[in-house]
């Protein structure tokens, strides 16, 4: 899946509705930051997530370059350079772009259905608009404004929207923008450097005429019709003689919206779904350099079989890959997950998937040296490099041990294992020994761990309830060289309160209910009854549009907290 970074992405920013459509349309993930468990990133715009991107490959989206800022070109020059694909909405900026490799040159979207023409009172045809947000940098050419003014006197009833005009200017929420524009008569763009800009197409949607300048943004895209005017940009003199043209132009409304007709959400989303399409295989190239550039001989092995496993298992690679970048992971399921770096294969995996877990030693790719496995449901929220290292530091076998309040042999004991219980506690023959988890383990391969994992699995059999037991039994049996990490290394999330740190968060339940309860069972469906979009637990909620979550989340708390999340199912 693409991942698209975009800073506020439920804000009514262009780029943030535009970022939406993507998202509804092509069913792509976004969020503030990027995904390095995503097949590709895509920064909308090119500045965003520049400093988390931390070596992922990217797409980005570059709207316009700042060459009075030379700040900001050096990042569109280093953002370009390194970007596997540049996408723009503008020729100008086309043949720059595809010197650094793939671009492509995209029509963005206009919500025509919200600008359009009403019927008006009569006008002089004087009123002049002018609408956006002004800057630092005079790129959006405000002193043109000042100057036009001065030399118009009261020639014209200049209006503003937005924000940091040299004039009063409206500061209309977006949803009330189009009533700026159908009581206008002309839009005038005094900008130097755009990247499309929106106010003329959405003037001209509304069926307005527009005074636009040369060689800004993919304004000279647009058709020579009455009704809209060019002038040399920043050339005060030639821009008032283009509003004395406009106003005396008699121009069609209808012919004006037309020239907007290209500008929809299927020209975008389309144009987006093929450019992408057509960089797939420098996108798997680029992945299979990542896993070269990955340590060969150590990784993590992970156990995920059915739906909601695959899904924890995609989070924890995700958390993987952010953390510990050069580690890679194997994934033992029913399918391949395209996430992994390796798949393994294993058709019989027995209760709760044990059989393929306890024989990591077989299955974990051997040219591994050491090997950490976790469950499925585990994330890391920092680098777990310590499990490594106490493997090189020589011992065998690196185990955490159970929760602080259940971390002894007593707390073994089950009703439908109480066999299992006892034969481990006569063995060990005393109540206060600490309890293994089986969530976290590492390691070493060597006659050691070779001979513990067998002893493990033969007292497992192939049907118990649990393997923590056998887990036991098997260390006592053994007597491998083995370190006992704290609980911090495997902190489950209803105990969270109990540890000093939590280094490896254990979604409690995570996986669990897979056993006992189809997914569908803990999914609810989640709606958003109010109009704008709305960012709850790392998701992105669009107006009335449902999404399926998984209720078992330890962050569901906080969509059900929304008062305008509904669950209705």
């Amino acid at each position: 899946m693409i991942h698209i970074i975009r800073s506020g992405p439920g804000d009514t920013s262009i780029l943030s509705r535009k970022a939406r459509i993507l998202v509804k349309e092509l069913g792509w993930s976004i969020s503030s930051h990027p995904d390095p468990g995503a097949r590709l990133n895509y920064a909308l715009p090119y500045l965003d997530g520049r400093n988390d991107l931390k070596g992922l490959p990217f797409a980005a989206y570059f709207t316009h370059r700042e060459d009075c800022i030379a700040a900001k070109v050096a990042i569109w020059e280093e953002r370009a350079r390194k970007a596997i694909l540049r996408i723009t909405s503008a020729q100008q900026y086309y043949e720059d772009l595809a010197s650094y490799g793939a671009t492509a040159k995209i029509t963005p979207p206009l919500d025509r259905e919200k600008f359009q023409p009403i019927k008006t009172r009569k006008s002089p045809g004087n009123k002049v608009g002018v609408a956006g947000f002004v800057y630092q940098g005079g790129r959006k050419g405000e002193t043109l404004l000042k100057e036009a003014i001065a030399k118009t006197g009261g020639e014209f009833d200049y209006q503003a929207a937005g924000k940091g005009w040299p004039i009063p200017a409206k500061l209309l929420p977006y949803d009330r923008l189009q009533e700026f524009y159908q009581g206008i008569d002309i839009l005038l763009c005094t900008a130097l450097i755009e990247g499309i800009p929106y106010p003329p197409l959405e003037a001209l949607a509304c069926g307005k005429k527009i005074v636009i300048p040369a060689g800004v943004g993919l304004l000279d895209e647009l058709p020579d019709i009455p009704g809209i005017e060019r002038y040399e940009a920043g050339n005060v003199n030639k821009m008032i003689e283009a509003l004395t043209r406009a106003r005396e132009t008699k121009a069609d409304p209808e012919e004006l919206r037309e020239a907007t007709a290209r500008f929809t959400d299927e020209a975008w989303a389309e144009g987006h779904a093929k450019a992408f399409a057509e960089i797939e295989d420098m996108v798997q190239q680029t992945g299979k350099a990542r896993r070269r550039n990955k340590r060969q001989d150590r990784g993590i092995y992970v156990v995920a079989y059915g739906a909601a496993a695959r899904r924890c298992a995609r989070a924890l690679i995700r958390s993987i890959n952010q953390f510990m970048p050069e580690t890679q992971v194997a994934v033992a399921s029913d399918k391949p997950l395209p996430e992994a770096d390796v798949h393994v294969n294993h058709e019989s995996p027995g209760v709760g998937a044990r059989n393929t877990k306890l024989a990591a030693y077989e299955l974990a790719p051997q040219e591994w040296k050491q090997v950490i496995y976790l469950d499925a449901d585990t994330e890391l929220t920092e680098s777990i490099e310590h499990l490594f290292y106490c493997l090189e530091a020589g011992w065998e076998m690196v185990f955490t041990k159970d929760i602080n309040s259940r971390d002894t042999v007593p707390y073994l004991k089950r009703n439908k294992d109480a066999a299992d219980y006892n034969e481990t506690r006569e063995l060990v023959g005393a109540d206060d020994e600490i309890a293994l988890a089986g969530g976290v383990w590492a390691f070493r391969r060597g006659p050691g761990s070779k001979r513990y994992q067998a002893t493990w699995q033969a007292e497992w059999g192939s049907g118990k309830y649990r393997d923590q037991p056998s887990m036991l039994r098997a260390y006592y049996k053994t007597k491998v060289r083995a370190i006992v990490l704290g609980s911090e290394w495997n902190s489950f999330t209803n105990n969270r309160h109990e540890n000093r740190a939590e280094i490896i968060r254990h979604h409690s339940g995570g996986t669990a209910r897979t056993r006992t309860r189809t997914p569908r069972e803990f999914e609810l469906t989640v709606v958003n009854t109010s109009p704008k979009p709305i960012e709850r637990a790392g998701l992105l909620f669009m107006p009335n549009s449902p999404v399926l979550i998984d209720a078992t989340s330890d962050r569901f708390k906080e969509i059900k907290a929304c008062e305008f999340l509904e669950i209705i199912n």
